[in-house]
């Protein structure tokens, strides 16, 4: 694990506002938090959207803020437990005037005393697994050289980001970076996003996934590993039969 535990100046916790978006899951409630974001006159959609997907906007004077978030057809290996549920969120935050930095992130307010929770890493996911024995639960999203690599391409992030800070460092939070951090007791997953510049945007994702535990076959981590243009889809469009690329 790249980062152990948090400060508590970096905890999404009470601070987050109340709209944000939160999921019933078999370990409580998983909550999405923000931290620093812009406030403004709150805008929820007065339905749903055609994918089932629930849309709540901020508009204020500094930016806008966009969170989409809904139920997705998460996709697993063949012969893995098939999946019981699978919910996102994605942020899409676009700046008036120049903005400092912020965070988002989800988790459990605490993981129950009745389960085992440890970092699930790799591969471009910063993740947490956590179960009872017989269920288990993954919250994820891109991890730090995944975002690199996006605001590198300018890919819903501003390429700026990559060219003030070329080389990430390796187990270094460099605060001109977007950065991924496993929260205190494996509990949940935040993102640290830099300042924006007036006109730019960025977009960043998580999932969420829990199924049946098999040990040795893990749905939930392949769930949760998506891109966040394919999350942004599956969330604002019509359902389709099967789910379609990952990245």
């Amino acid at each position: 694990m790249r980062h152990p535990s948090d400060s508590p100046r970096d905890e999404p916790g009470g601070r987050s506002p109340s709209w944000m978006p939160t999921a019933a899951t078999p370990f409580g409630t998983v909550r999405s938090r923000g931290v620093g974001l812009p406030r403004g006159e709150v805008r929820a959609e007065p339905g749903p959207l055609p994918s089932g997907a629930r849309r709540v906007r901020v508009v204020g004077e500094d930016a806008e803020v966009d969170v989409v978030h809904g139920t997705f057809d998460g996709s697993v290996p063949e012969g893995y437990p098939p999946l019981i549920a699978a919910w996102g969120v994605v942020w899409t935050v676009r700046a008036h005037r120049n903005l400092p930095a912020f965070g988002v992130g989800v988790g459990v307010d605490r993981v129950p005393s009745r389960c085992e929770a440890a970092p699930d890493e790799g591969q471009d996911l910063c993740a947490v697994s956590m179960d009872d024995g017989m269920t288990e639960l993954t919250i994820g999203g891109e991890d730090d050289d995944a975002l690199w690599r996006r605001a590198y391409s300018g890919d819903l992030f501003p390429r700026r980001w990559a060219r003030e800070a070329p080389v990430p460092e390796l187990g270094c939070e460099d605060p001109r970076l977007p950065s991924s951090r496993v929260l205190e007791g494996a509990r949940g997953v935040r993102w640290r996003l830099p300042g924006l510049d007036a006109g730019e945007e960025c977009v960043v994702h998580a999932a969420v996934a829990w199924s049946t535990l098999d040990p040795e076959r893990p749905s939930t981590w392949f769930a949760v590993d998506v891109g966040t243009r394919w999350l942004l889809d599956e969330l604002v469009s019509p359902r389709r039969d099967a789910p379609g690329s990952r990245r």
